[in-house]
């Protein structure tokens, strides 16, 4: 299975440093970050998979919103206000993120800013104590909060809330008596996952998803937390307890069918510990990308093929082959370019000149996710 990248945060059982490292859904290890004694935290991409928002704090310094390349470049600080400053999730169009603050009270609250971090500010409304924010597609927003102060008190519930960024509409999702529901996680149609804690036995978790208005409620799988949605809404990646082995990610359907685990195949990646926090790559736009050929020189001894991909990937690989037409209509390969990838939309193939004839090019385009798959041909003379 190749359909694109899962972030998980965690600490190194070894050295204790913090790490953030991409993984391929498959298990496979692609790239880590190192923050040392600084812990990053709640990891979530951008709707056009490019960036990670996430809170980054140290030994006795409050976490701030921070903002990177998915490639680890252009680390950015959006927050500086001393206090705790976290769990940051995108907005839908990707211009603002919204936050959980301790800023200016002694409980968290809901704040929302410009994805630059200018024009912070509260949302009046949420209610205190909020807890993993997520921004849904349908505009507002889902978080946790032990919004019945009596009940906070006593630690006795941990509900679900919807809000819209303005701070109107406050709707409560979930009302478990003595139970918890928390680590919410909302797909492309709104659809909410989050981890249900039995009332009887705070160890047993378990995975739910209900839908954006709270109704239809029901449990996917046991011994499973941390839930997020893979970017088409068929799957959920989760930190799966059945196993007892560290670091195991568990995949399912919504409905609860195909459960499968995944163990992180490389050193880096298994030698975290911690509960890690999950997000799954967003694949850039809505359509599969267009792989074009736009030109092909066969003016010297070999064949120059030039191209562009529309709405590539942050990365992706291009493969090239060369099909001589025959007179019963049957294509046969003469050359092929093997792959080039990277992060730039324009390709370029040189290869060697076959005999005279009628050639067909193919060049296919695939990202790292699957659903990006594109081929074109285009009939030439060899």
């Amino acid at each position: 299975m190749r359909d694109g990248r899962l972030v998980v945060t965690g600490q190194s059982r070894s050295t204790y440093a913090w790490r953030m490292v991409q993984v391929y859904a498959d298990g496979r290890f692609p790239r880590s970050k190192s923050f040392g004694e600084w812990n990053p935290l709640a990891p979530e991409y951008s709707p056009d998979g490019s960036k990670v928002a996430f809170q980054l704090g140290g030994p006795g310094v409050q976490p701030d919103i921070m903002v990177m390349k998915v490639d680890g470049t252009g680390l950015r600080r959006l927050t500086t206000s001393g206090h705790y400053d976290g769990q940051a999730t995108w907005s839908p169009d990707g211009r603002r993120i919204a936050f959980v603050s301790t800023r200016n009270t002694s409980y968290a609250n809901l704040w929302v800013m410009n994805a630059d971090g200018t024009d912070q500010h509260i949302v009046a409304g949420a209610g205190p104590h909020v807890m993993d924010v997520v921004w849904s597609p349908t505009g507002r927003l889902v978080y946790e909060s032990y919004y019945d102060q009596d009940r906070y008190e006593t630690m006795e519930m941990l509900d679900l809330y919807s809000i819209r960024p303005d701070g109107t509409g406050r709707r409560r999702l979930s009302d478990t008596p003595e139970g918890w529901e928390r680590d919410p996680a909302v797909s492309p149609d709104g659809r909410i996952a989050y981890t249900h804690v039995a009332p009887s036995d705070y160890h047993h978790v378990m995975l739910w998803v209900m839908n954006a208005d709270g109704s239809d409620k029901h449990k996917v799988v046991d011994d499973a937390k941390n839930p997020a949605w893979s970017p088409d809404g068929r799957r959920l990646v989760f930190v799966d307890r059945a196993s007892g082995q560290w670091p195991t990610l568990g995949f399912v359907r919504p409905d609860g069918t195909g459960r499968r685990t995944q163990r992180l195949a490389v050193a880096e990646g298994s030698d975290l510990g911690l509960d890690p926090i999950l997000a799954w790559q967003p694949w850039p736009g809505t359509r599969p990308s267009q792989v074009r050929v736009t030109d092909i020189d066969r003016s010297g001894t070999q064949m120059v093929v030039r191209g562009r991909v529309d709405q590539a990937s942050p990365y992706y690989r291009v493969e090239l082959r060369l099909l001589r037409l025959r007179s019963d209509g049957s294509r046969k390969l003469v050359a092929s370019s093997g792959r080039l990838t990277g992060a730039r939309r324009q390709y370029r193939f040189e290869l060697a000149r076959p005999a005279r004839g009628t050639c067909v090019v193919r060049v296919r385009y695939t990202g790292d996710h699957g659903h990006l798959a594109s081929t074109t041909n285009r009939r030439t003379r060899c």
